[in-house]
């Protein structure tokens, strides 16, 4: 069930990945990475513009997806 909210969030992304009616935040950092929060889970991604591709980069439970990224 939570990898279909999941899913269903992300194929929400694809008209506007940077939506301010989801919960979508630009990581710190130089990665360029913005988070997609879903539940306690958290969705790592990077878009890529010129394209429509959004590259789902790590989901994962609140406390390990922002390890290592």
């Amino acid at each position: 069930m939570r990898i279909l909210t999941a899913l269903t969030a992300l194929t929400a992304l694809g008209d506007n990945p940077y939506r301010e009616d989801a919960d979508v935040k630009k990581l710190t950092g130089p990665s360029g990475l913005y988070r997609l929060r879903v539940g306690s889970y958290r969705i790592a991604y990077q878009v890529e513009d010129g394209e429509l591709v959004i590259l789902v980069v790590k989901v994962g439970n609140r406390r390990d997806v922002h390890r290592n990224l």
